[in-house]
């Protein structure tokens, strides 16, 4: 008789949202090929044709305006319509407070392609509030382990699937894999686990202990906080509590 717990699935989703930085648009370091965005976002294509209940957006730091010319010529508005596409716009700064829009502006002069993250969580809460869609029913494809799994799933509460040829820390190749989470290829059968709840619940436990030493070890030296080595463990059998949920196995 197995002394291992039945595996606990997250619920079904409702909306699914890909971070255009990064997961859409491929940088330099990332190790998956450019088509195999098209063909991922093909099959989600297919897919929800046949699930009309399943919502895709794509969601930017960037400005309206940046968004687009980042996005001119890539193919990515074949997939997203105007109104499924999220980025800085005159609504969301005029809900800024006067001196944190005006901070932004000047950084945007220094940078054009300045992006503002807060914008994500701003307006997945909002969207989620006035659709009465729970976070639970949610998913942010994502790559970064602070800006996505750490600030944005702080305050949107969404579940966070980490694309794994883009995977990231702070923007840089991360020197090792935190146990717990969701980890996608762009495959569309990695993502359909997470859209038809066949995935296990993500443990964000070591994400959260990882995120806590790290920021001791800046503050105070990182006195009296345990070995990071404890929470990025080896990967054990598929499904027990803590280990890597690689979905594409």
């Amino acid at each position: 008789m197995s002394s291992h717990s039945p595996v606990v699935h997250s619920p079904p989703k409702k909306a699914i949202i890909f971070l255009l930085e990064g997961v859409l648009l491929l940088d330099r370091k990332d190790t998956d090929p450019p088509a195999s965005v098209m063909s991922w976002l093909s099959a989600l294509r297919r897919y929800v044709k046949k699930n009309p209940g399943l919502e895709t957006f794509l969601v930017t730091g960037h400005s309206v305006e940046h968004c687009r010319s980042l996005m001119e010529g890539t193919g990515l508005s074949s997939f997203f319509s105007e109104d499924r596409i999220w980025a800085v716009d005159e609504d969301y700064l005029s809900s800024r407070d006067p001196e944190d829009r005006s901070r932004y502006e000047e950084q945007c002069r220094a940078d054009p392609y300045h992006r503002d993250d807060y914008f994500r969580q701003v307006k997945l809460m909002e969207w989620m509030e006035k659709g009465g869609v729970s976070p639970d029913q949610v998913v942010l494809v994502g790559h970064d382990y602070w800006s996505d799994g750490f600030y944005t799933r702080r305050f949107s509460k969404v579940d966070i699937a980490f694309v794994e040829g883009c995977l990231s820390s702070r923007g840089e190749p991360p020197s090792e894999k935190i146990s717990g989470l969701w980890y996608v290829s762009r495959k569309f059968s990695d993502l359909k686990k997470i859209m038809e709840g066949k995935a296990p619940v993500p443990n964000y436990g070591p994400l959260d202990a990882f995120i806590n030493i790290t920021l001791s070890e800046q503050l105070f030296g990182g006195k009296g906080v345990p070995s990071l080595k404890l929470i990025v463990n080896p990967r054990k059998k598929d499904g027990e509590l803590g280990d890597v949920v690689h979905l594409g196995e």
